[in-house]
């Protein structure tokens, strides 16, 4: 059995002097697969984290049940994601409504989507032939230079435990954001944090 874990860990702001930084939840965030005992990672960086469970927070329904249509027989959710982007249509009509339906998969499940404004790979998260894959297609590997080892290159998909996933990451953010609440000292942000933590717990 395979598993997918997202893990979260807090890290001082970098920039402590920013205006925003008394409301930011900065920290570790890595992507790993599991197997046998054996951890591979997928992805790693440190950014502020509350745009991570915010956006896992409205996406998560879509991210456990939902697959791209139109995919064909051995090819991942990135892939069929690549090639319907880039297929020709003379309909205009139906490219314009492809390109929304595509649009709106990319915003439940590109972990980019989670991260705006971060320079991240494309990785997908959602199901595929009825599990949890993870997958990336590389077609712009060449935006980051070849020593950059913050995630794994190439084309590749994995698929994993979905209901595991889903109880890990639960965990992980209710206990990220129970540290952060205490740590937090401004009255609205501790609201804000206790309404994400009520959320996460309802899941």
């Amino acid at each position: 059995m395979t598993f997918l874990h997202i893990t979260m860990k807090h890290k001082k702001h970098p920039y402590p002097n920013d205006a925003d930084a008394p409301y930011e939840a900065w920290g570790d965030f890595q992507v790993c697969l599991v197997h046998d005992g054996k951890e591979e990672r997928l992805l790693e960086f440190e950014w502020n984290l509350e745009v991570f469970i915010e956006w896992y927070l409205e996406n998560h329904e879509k991210i456990h049940t939902e697959s791209l249509a139109g995919g064909l027989p051995g090819e991942s959710q990135a892939q069929t994601e690549h090639r319907l982007l880039h297929t020709d249509m003379e309909d205009m009509d139906e490219r314009d409504e492809l390109d929304d339906n595509l649009y709106e998969f990319r915003a439940a499940h590109y972990l980019r989507m989670a991260f705006r404004g971060v320079e991240i790979p494309n990785i997908v998260i959602g199901v595929n032939h009825s599990e949890g894959e993870i997958s990336l297609y590389p077609d712009e590997d060449s935006r980051w230079d070849k020593s950059d080892d913050f995630f794994k290159r190439g084309n590749w998909a994995f698929s994993f435990d979905m209901s595991e996933f889903q109880s890990h990451l639960k965990a992980e953010i209710i206990a990220y954001l129970e540290i952060w609440l205490e740590k937090a000292s401004i009255p609205k942000l501790k609201e804000q944090i206790k309404n994400s933590l009520e959320q996460t717990k309802h899941l």
